[in-house]
């Protein structure tokens, strides 16, 4: 190994002197040090053996300087702190923060396997060219997941960087966003405590203008966005929208020159990166994915024919599988071309969906998730295609408009209002629902998968529930069984009151149980892609709990299976929907 190379750093950390440190050396009596892989003016960098929990893992160590300046680590342990709550795929975990006695603080990674994206984009370049935007869209769609995921948590990054966006090609396709705040952290207080310069050369060319202003209070997911922004444009063009080496021409092109168009790309493409690059943050998008959204909408519009088609990547990517022509297309249905897929839309019947992005995501839960279910057999699922999922359950109001019935009119454990989620339907009502729905609107509404489901709940998190792993956070997210007996509320609630997850979606823990498109059978134990469940069976599975039961069975991977005809107080149903058209 040679370490020197920049290919070998982790987080995009210039190179520098190693010091005492060597392969061998115990940290915290438990990591022996492996091999670096970072260092530099923010710390260094090391592969480690966790001898204790017998896996690899990476240390971050902090720089001397900054060891007697306790006020300055524990600016960066607060930072630590926020970072290290964050549960979500994309994001790359920081584990711990401990203390070592010969080389003072140090974090413990998740070793996140891949390579920098900037590695990728320059070895796509040096054989086919120009990047396609669906490669883009691929590539940045889960670090606008995981910066959305995090913003709602009120943290920022503050270093997006094609440096700490690591891409694994084999044996499965990933995307994970490293050194998620901390690189910030350090860097500030390296600043203000120590009065020490540091090399920020790799990252200023991706700062928003508000960071160049150092004015840090009136950042917000916006200012991350922005540096999305500049690597998708950099990922598109081959180059920055402004590139010196002096610091204060840099600094006056960003807050005041206007960003040049790239000429390979098509006007939609380059309105769509501008709106992210605007000077000002209350006229970039409202949040991460819509930019992305944007991208993968304008991709369709026609590029210039002077500039050749980009050549299919020698590295492989995730291949999106054709639809089958042999499936009923909606009346009027638009081709993939003609449509311009928003983020979210409200229907006729006055019904909002939310766009939920293709993506890779582990199915079922872990060994060791409390309360697991043996029938929760964690698997690899791909999800190739976009879809639509209604932000809430069908209400009353919504069901009566479209079936013209009650089914739960007279019946027991029921509140009527046209916001309560309707119950007593089964799973052949819910299907009938969606075939009608479609025919008023012209559209392809139906069940999700069960795949699609989770997914959907889980809004990237890998923990027991969308917002964790704590059951006690769930009242702010669900009606479940908490005492509900003692207080008379035996019924569904409104739709919508609770706490949404990451991807908008009320509900999708507790109130009442939704119905899926599959049959209910074992999981695949290995990797799959669009999963439809079973083949046949007896019963149609159910997932997200309901009012009347308890917490461990709204948990994210719960699944149970019912009768197709079955009706109760506790079913209903949220719809799916391939496509949008006429709209």
């Amino acid at each position: 190994m040679n370490k020197n190379d920049p290919r070998n750093t982790l987080s995009g950390l210039v190179t520098g002197a190693l010091g005492d440190l060597s392969p061998g050396r115990i940290l915290g009596d438990n990591y022996e040090l492996t091999e670096p892989i970072g260092r530099g003016g923010m710390g260094q960098v090391w592969k480690a053996q966790d001898r204790v929990g017998h896996r690899t893992v990476a240390i971050k160590l902090l720089p001397p300087e900054l060891r007697n300046h306790e006020d300055a680590i524990q600016q960066v342990r607060e930072s630590f702190q926020k970072v290290h709550a964050l549960n979500h795929q994309h994001i790359g975990k920081s584990l711990a923060m401990l203390s070592d006695a010969s080389f003072g603080p140090f974090i413990v990674m998740d070793l996140v396997p891949g390579i920098p994206l900037s590695r990728y984009a320059k070895q796509y370049r040096q054989r086919k060219g120009e990047i396609p935007v669906s490669h883009v869209v691929k590539f940045l769609s889960p670090v606008a997941q995981a910066l959305d995921y995090a913003h709602a948590r009120c943290v920022l990054h503050r270093d997006v960087k094609p440096e700490n966006i690591l891409v694994q090609i084999k044996p499965y396709f990933e995307v994970t966003l490293i050194d998620f705040g901390l690189a910030a952290t350090i860097r500030s207080t390296m600043t203000r405590f120590t009065q020490a310069s540091t090399d920020t050369r790799g990252t200023r060319p991706y700062m928003s203008p508000e960071q160049l202003r150092g004015k840090s209070r009136l950042w917000d997911g916006r200012t991350d966005q922005y540096s999305l922004a500049v690597v998708a444009y950099e990922l598109l063009g081959g180059y920055l929208p402004f590139e010196t080496e002096d610091d204060f021409a840099l600094m006056y092109a960003v807050l005041n020159e206007p960003v040049s168009s790239i000429e390979t790309c098509s006007d939609l493409v380059n309105q769509a990166l501008l709106k992210g690059l605007e000077k000002e943050k209350s006229s970039r998008y409202e949040n991460c994915i819509i930019l992305v959204d944007a991208l993968a909408s304008a991709r369709v519009s026609k590029v210039p024919t002077s500039v050749a088609a980009p050549q299919v990547s020698p590295l492989p990517v995730p291949q999106m599988r054709q639809p089958n022509p042999s499936l009923p297309r909606p009346i009027h249905a638009a081709t993939l071309q003609e449509v311009k897929k928003p983020n979210s839309f409200v229907n006729s019947i006055g019904m909002r969906l939310n766009l939920i992005p293709a993506g890779t995501f582990m199915m079922g839960s872990p060994t060791s998730e409390a309360n697991r279910e043996d029938e929760e057999t964690q698997h690899r699922v791909t999800l190739t295609k976009p879809f639509y999922l209604g932000t809430a359950q069908v209400t009353q109001g919504q069901w009566k408009s479209v079936m013209r019935t009650t089914p739960w009119k007279g019946q027991d454990y029921v509140k009527e209002g046209s916001n309560h989620a309707a119950t007593h339907v089964s799973w052949d009502d819910a299907v009938e629902f969606c075939k009608r729905l479609s025919a008023k609107e012209s559209k392809m509404y139906r069940l999700p998968t069960e795949a699609e489901w989770e997914y959907a709940c889980r809004a990237g998190t890998t923990t027991a529930y969308s917002f964790g792993d704590d059951a006690a956070h769930l009242i702010e997210y669900g009606w479940f069984d908490m005492n509900t007996y003692d207080i008379g509320e035996l019924y569904a609630h409104e739709a919508g009151l609770k706490r949404a997850n990451g991807f908008g979606l009320h509900d999708m823990h507790g109130n009442v149980w939704e119905w899926c498109s599959d049959w209910y059978g074992d999981y695949s134990t290995g990797n799959v892609t669009d999963p439809q469940g079973a083949t046949e069976g007896s019963y149609r599975v159910h997932r997200g709990g309901g009012w009347i039961i308890d917490a461990r069975f709204c948990r994210s991977a719960n699944r149970t299976g019912f009768l197709p005809v079955d009706r109760d107080s506790f079913r209903g149903v949220r719809v799916a929907l391939s496509s949008v058209v006429d709209r």
